[in-house]
């Protein structure tokens, strides 16, 4: 495909070139096909000729080597049995090795080995050549064949050469206890009627071997190879052998993968074209490269388990092709170079007037507005640059007003304390000032993620569903997480109109009202303390005195009371209920006019002195675990030690008096930390946010003054006090306090 931003001048000299490279390319094809079709039909013709040859051969030398054996069988049939007749009479355990040596020497034999059974195998028992004993039929697969002879039967064997009742011939093969180098034999199985052995008679083929292999295949293979230079390699396959590679490893019958020649060029593709060719035997031909060279493999199925394998060189053979399509396109390069010498002068004068504006017109459209172009050439040219020039500087003094205007609003846009997040509805782009990406922490990619591809938060959810939603809102209050703080933010979403009224988009604006919102929380906090601190102050003066002269009242006629009338009138739950209303008394005083009387206390001696208190009030299925740092604070020790007994009451009746309590501590600088943690059933969530404001209270009868008053004493001693965690697993409490040189400079 042609580039539309192409000069015409390249154009055109391209298109020309096309059309002549068009004309080189089929004419090249054309001849291609041809001088390919050709070297097919050559490659056909001669492989057709090279395999009449070589199955011809393969006849002839099947037709001599028959003839060959079969003399040879007659003789191996008449040692055996004469073998048999002097042997005669005597069992596998009365004939010696030196018996049949002495054959082996009358007869000029290669050897003579008896086999006999031996448990559950037939082996060689006595033989002339010491490697032949202890030779196994079943390690060779040929158990089978030589047992049945044994037992009298006629065997059935692939490709003997004589078979009767008691006698087997097979051809010429490898012996199979000679694994050092490879020997022939002509092996001979005879098996006497009265005998309870095998006698294997057998003499040396090698000869014969090798004057078939110089007659045979192989030597015509070796001719052709000279006499065809394009021939680079020919064999004779075993297709059986390639799918089962194990057959070229078993004694009898022989098999090989390569009978004759060499299969040097052998590919994944050959492989599989020959395994094909078990089922299906038909030619096969294609070109391949091999270690670099360029082949034409050619397989033909001549007979039953052998294909001929032909491989030419085919970079030789179609040399001619190349050399030919080298000079005609050259011959086509040399007409294009011409071509464009010839026409590269006619348009470079008017190329160059057009390559300057066309320079300069890229440099406006990027930003260079204002600049101007100078033309020397014709009318038409000079026309066209006034054109040029005058839309530069238009569009200069109208980017000017345009870019004043834009930094304009954009300032006052970064100057507003309010995040601003625009959304547009056609294109989804999302603008927002420099508030916004300082209070979300967020850039307009982000948040474009999390509007348009749905992407989840985990925090902060109420926010960015508003702020995805396409509904107007005014001043809604919600939570804003940013890293371990929680702030508040006032947000309200409102459309974006085009001139026209028409809604484009939506503005979502937002404020942190969080200093706000604590101030609120504070001056609240306030009054209800206030309120606490005027009805402590009543109480101490309307309620403790009379109260006491209640009490006193009680205890004396408590004493002058027998048991059953204690028990009538309720005297010891009364005297209960006065100590609760002295407890809320004295809370109230506490929280209306804390006083502090400090002094320097080691921290684990307050928590061991309140222990004993505990374990006498409550019941022993509760665990209370201590370990704290041995440091010293500056405390009131008593106020203390009702922050340190409240809580842990607390957690004892979480518990139920059934569970575990750890009380432990952590040093940092100029602070300890303590830490009351339980197994309970927890805090309720609705009230967490709120456990320290006065009169809330997780408990029926509580009067949720406990850890407004908790809290009061510890912020009295500098310190702080906060729920770290409360759900189903337990409670967490931490105490915050400063150590003692902290405590003196704020006592």
């Amino acid at each position: 495909m042609i580039n539309k931003n192409m000069t015409l001048r390249n154009l055109f000299l391209i298109r020309v070139l096309l059309a002549l490279l068009v004309i080189v390319l089929l004419s090249e094809a054309i001849q291609l096909y041809f001088i390919n079709g050709q070297i097919n039909d050559e490659v056909d013709k001669q492989s057709h000729i090279i395999a009449q040859n070589i199955k011809r051969e393969i006849e002839n030398t099947n037709l001599a080597a028959e003839s060959l054996e079969h003399q040879i069988d007659l003789k191996l049939i008449s040692y055996a049995k004469y073998t048999a007749e002097i042997l005669k009479g005597k069992s596998i355990d009365d004939i010696t090795n030196q018996d049949l040596l002495a054959v082996q020497k009358e007869l000029g034999l290669a050897g003579i080995t008896l086999f006999a059974r031996k448990e559950d195998d037939i082996v060689g028992m006595r033989s002339t050549d010491p490697v032949e004993v202890g030779f196994s039929s079943k390690e060779f697969g040929f158990y089978e064949t030589i047992n049945m002879l044994l037992k009298g039967e006629k065997a059935v064997i692939e490709g003997a050469t004589f078979l009767e009742k008691n006698m087997i011939v097979l051809p010429i093969a490898q012996s199979g206890s000679h694994q050092n180098e490879p020997v022939f034999f002509k092996y001979a199985y005879y098996h006497s009627p009265q005998a309870s052995y095998i006698i294997n008679p057998y003499i040396e083929a090698d000869e014969v071997y090798q004057f078939l292999n110089e007659v045979g295949p192989s030597s015509s293979i070796a001719q052709m190879k000279t006499k065809n230079s394009y021939l680079d390699e020919v064999a004779i396959l075993n297709p059986k052998v390639f799918v089962n590679p194990l057959l070229e490893q078993q004694l009898y019958p022989p098999a090989k993968k390569i009978v004759h020649g060499t299969f040097d060029y052998q590919s994944e593709r050959d492989l599989k074209a020959l395994k094909s060719m078990v089922n299906n035997p038909k030619k096969v031909s294609y070109i391949q490269q091999v270690n670099g060279k360029k082949l034409y493999k050619v397989f033909l199925p001549v007979e039953e388990n052998q294909v001929i394998y032909m491989a030419f060189d085919y970079g030789e053979m179609s040399q001619p092709l190349i050399r030919q399509s080298i000079l005609i396109s050259l011959a086509g390069f040399i007409s294009l170079l011409v071509l464009y010498l010839l026409t590269s002068n006619f348009f470079k004068r008017i190329y160059k007037n057009i390559d300057l504006l066309v320079g300069k017109v890229e440099r406006i459209s990027k930003g260079e507005y204002g600049l101007t172009a100078v033309s020397d050439g014709q009318y038409e040219f000079k026309k066209l640059t006034g054109s040029i020039n005058q839309m530069s500087l238009s569009l200069h003094q109208s980017f000017e007003k345009l870019l004043n205007e834009k930094l304009f609003r954009e300032q006052i846009l970064a100057s507003l304390p309010i995040g601003i997040i625009t959304i547009h509805n056609q294109t989804n782009e999302i603008e927002l000032n420099g508030k916004a990406k300082e209070l979300t922490q967020l850039d307009a990619i982000e948040i474009k993620r999390i509007c348009t591809e749905k992407v989840s938060c985990s925090v902060n959810t109420e926010f960015w569903n508003l702020l995805c939603s396409e509904e107007f809102f005014k001043t809604r209050k919600i939570s804003f997480k940013i890293s371990e703080n929680t702030y508040k933010f006032l947000v309200s979403q409102s459309p974006l109109v085009d001139d026209n009224r028409k809604i484009i988009g939506r503005i979502f604006h937002f404020i942190n009202v969080s200093e706000i919102d604590q101030l609120e929380k504070r001056v609240h906090r306030t009054e209800k303390l206030a309120l606490v601190g005027e009805l402590a102050s009543g109480a101490a003066h309307e309620i403790k005195n009379p109260l006491a002269v209640i009490q006193g009242f009680i205890h004396l006629m408590n004493a002058e009371l027998s048991e059953k009338e204690r028990h009538k009138h309720h005297t010891s739950l009364i005297l209960k209920e006065i100590e609760r209303i002295n407890k809320i008394v004295h809370d109230m005083l506490v929280l209306a006019k804390p006083s502090l009387n400090m002094k320097e206390a080691s921290l684990d001696e307050v928590i061991a002195e309140i222990m004993p208190l505990l374990h006498m009030n409550y019941s022993s299925n509760t665990s209370i675990q201590v370990n704290l740092d041995q440091v010293t604070v500056y405390m009131d020790v008593n106020q203390m030690k009702q922050v340190f007994l409240n809580l842990i009451i607390n957690s004892i009746q979480a518990i139920n008096e059934k569970g575990e309590i750890h009380i432990s501590s952590q040093l940092e600088q100029d602070k300890v930390h303590i830490f009351i943690e339980d197994n309970g059933k927890g805090v309720p969530e609705e009230i967490q946010a709120n456990i320290f404001e006065p009169f809330v209270s997780s408990k029926e009868a509580g009067t949720g003054l406990g850890l407004t008053i908790i809290k009061q004493i510890v912020e009295s001693h500098e310190g702080s006090i906060e729920l770290v965690s409360s759900n189903n697993d337990g409670t967490v409490f931490k105490i915050t306090l400063p150590l003692e040189e902290k405590g003196k400079q704020n006592p």
